[in-house]
């Protein structure tokens, strides 16, 4: 199989020094096609944009940012898959979608009015969030097989979706602060989900269809 790994000068030179790459406005994109496939990236400052797309074998990818309003964008399609987003600041963004196979992704955010959104379809699935700050805002959505997720918000008015559809489905969402808001629903098979919240204003909705279901809800 022909492989082809495609690694910007930037990403290139983040690998070897990470405060090279700090700056404002700046772009890096990595792409990779098939077999060993991995990917580091690492920006410091605002308004930079940071892409990362790997398609067949092993995958991986570990993107890093810190600053303000910084997007990143991470997609995995076949086989091994991960991928870990970290950002700190205010008024960032993280998209990781994955297709099949392996599956995991993470993403970890600390500041204000921070966003992410994971989406997984197939196989072995896990997904994880986390958020600190206020305003901050998750959505998680799996569709089939080992399904997990988890999520967990610090702050003020907070809100996190998250959705399952088949399979071994769990889900735990946690909130602390004021004004939270969780969703969560999950469809057929083994089921099981829990939310914790406290402060004042919080509400939770859960709604679940077919097997095991299991369900939780602790508020203060």
């Amino acid at each position: 199989m022909h492989t082809f790994n495609k690694i910007t000068l930037a990403a290139l030179l983040v690998i070897t020094s990470a405060s090279s790459f700090a700056g404002d406005n700046q772009d890096a994109n990595i792409k990779q096609n098939g077999d060993g496939n991995w990917s580091f990236a690492a920006q410091g400052g605002s308004h930079n944009q940071l892409d990362i797309n790997q398609e067949g074998s092993r995958n991986g990818a570990i993107a890093q940012q810190s600053g303000v309003d910084n997007k990143v964008d991470i997609q995995s399609t076949g086989n091994g898959n991960q991928a870990q987003s970290y950002q700190g600041g205010a008024n960032n963004e993280a998209t990781l979608k994955q297709n099949g196979n392996g599956n995991m992704a993470a993403n970890f955010q600390s500041g204000s009015k921070n966003d992410t959104d994971i989406q997984q379809k197939g196989d072995r699935n896990m997904a994880s969030s986390g958020q600190m700050g206020q305003s901050n805002d998750a959505n998680m959505s799996q569709e089939g097989n080992g399904n997990a997720a988890f999520g967990s918000q610090e702050g003020t008015q907070n809100e996190s979706d998250l959705k399952q559809e088949g399979s071994n489905n769990l889900s735990l969402t946690a909130q602390r602060g004021t004004g939270n808001d969780v969703e969560t629903l999950q469809q057929g098979m083994l089921n099981s989900s829990a939310v914790m919240q406290s402060g004042t204003n919080n509400e939770a909705n859960v709604a679940q269809k077919g097997t095991g279901n299991m369900s939780s809800v602790v508020q203060y």
